[in-house]
């Protein structure tokens, strides 16, 4: 698809940016060290790669349904020697029979408008002679232009504009989806950062409680041996010694997990990252919206309710389409053809407009009852306003997740407290 590395490149660099996009600012403020993990981690990621490329196809299908209002121009000759005429029982061997003919075509989606030209050129020499007598030379130059306009049936370009703007709105759900993949990326390297770095933490602290505990069992041990301590004290240390060094160990075990998680979303071993997940990030409270202004976002300006009114829009033009097709086909044209016949091709284009013609009129067609097409647009409504419910059942869904969510907010908050 790229020409070259440097185009992939350059798309790497938009999905880091909207990755960036994506993710709440806050969060980046409120730790560099974070930002600077998720940062190393999304560059060059392969699903962050896919992620991109999957929006770009997207966004190429736009500009394949606009080839709708693109030139169609053909090119044909044909060239015969040697004529006879079956009549007089004659032949000419010098005799040359030659046709030229272009025809362009062209839709305007925006009105619905159709318009045609067209030049020919026809030209018959040294043909055979009947009953004695020469026939003359003969040239023919036409020239023609045609424009049809529909007034009910895909009047406005009702029908022709429906691919592209369904295509269209294909392409910002794209790129909805392509944003939330992201976000959903950059959550999954938060919560393994965050857990990274709590077992980092919690693997020194229990290293330093091993070895408090260590010191307490020798001068138990010390005092046990002097008189000074009582042998279940000594038992009490001993066991206590044991009691932190598995629990050192077990988060040791935790932590190389952790850390083979990381190095496998990010592809390359921690230590190549150049961050330190021994520092406590005091900073990295992820910040919270207040219960209002969340329902709000959602409700408003948020990724599922804009999917939502992208949907509903596909589906409604697809109910205009499907109802524009039972329309009757009335339309207005104007057809005008310049030609001239000449006994010399220089003649020909040099009299072109001596004959001269004009139609113009109005073209109706009633066509019988289409029951498939009725059923195309019953069917087309009746989706429609199935996932107008389908929406709204799932707005009510995820206004009571938000609440939920807040709910157990609050319980952790008081637990904390």
């Amino acid at each position: 698809m790229f020409a070259n590395k440097n185009n992939l490149k350059k798309l790497i660099a938009v999905a880091v940016v909207l990755a960036y996009l994506a993710t709440p600012s806050q969060l980046f403020s409120q730790s560099v060290l974070l930002q600077e993990f998720i940062a190393e981690s999304l560059k060059d990621h392969p699903l962050v790669v896919k992620s991109a490329l999957d929006y770009w196809i997207e966004a190429e299908k736009v500009n394949g349904v606009q080839a709708i209002d693109d030139w169609n121009l053909s090119l044909s000759s044909d060239i015969t020697r040697g004529l006879g005429s079956q009549g007089f029982n004659s032949f000419s061997s010098d005799g040359i029979f030659q046709t030229i003919s272009t025809t362009g075509s062209r839709v305007y989606s925006s009105t619905g408008t159709r318009l045609s030209t067209g030049i020919s050129y026809s030209g018959v020499s040294d043909q055979p002679s009947f009953g004695g007598f020469a026939t003359p030379d003969s040239y023919r130059t036409n020239f023609s232009i045609g424009l049809t306009q529909p007034l009910m049936k895909n009047a406005q370009g009702i029908i022709d504009k429906y691919p592209i703007k369904a295509a269209q709105i294909g392409e910002k759900l794209a790129k909805i989806r392509y944003e939330e993949e992201l976000e959903a990326l950059t959550l999954v390297w938060m919560e393994y950062f965050l857990n990274w770095q709590l077992s980092e933490v919690k693997t020194v602290i229990l290293k330093k409680q091993l070895e408090t505990a260590t010191r307490q069992k020798e001068v138990t041990t010390l005092q046990f041996k002097r008189g000074a301590a009582e042998k279940s004290e000594l038992v009490l240390a001993q066991q206590n010694e044991v009691s932190k060094q598995m629990l050192y160990l077990r988060e040791k075990v935790a932590l190389e997990e952790e850390i083979q998680k990381i190095e496998t979303i990010i592809g390359r071993k921690v230590e190549d990252l150049s961050v330190d997940p021994k520092t406590l990030l005091i900073d990295s409270l992820i910040p919270t919206r207040s219960r209002r202004s969340s329902l709000s976002y959602q409700a408003t300006s948020g990724n599922v309710v804009r999917m939502f009114k992208l949907s509903e829009q596909v589906q409604e033009l697809t109910v205009s389409a499907n109802l524009n097709q039972l329309k009757p086909d009335l339309s207005v044209f104007v057809n005008n053809q310049l030609s001239s016949a000449e006994s010399s091709f220089s003649d020909s284009l040099g009299s072109i407009a001596s004959d001269f013609s004009v139609q113009a009129g109005l073209s109706l067609s009633l066509p019988l009852e289409n029951t498939l097409a009725v059923s195309n647009y019953k069917r087309a409504l009746l989706s429609y306003n199935s996932l107008l419910k389908s929406n709204e059942n799932s707005m009510l869904v995820l206004t009571d997740n938000i609440n939920i969510l807040y709910q157990q907010f609050d319980s952790i908050s008081t637990l904390i407290v």
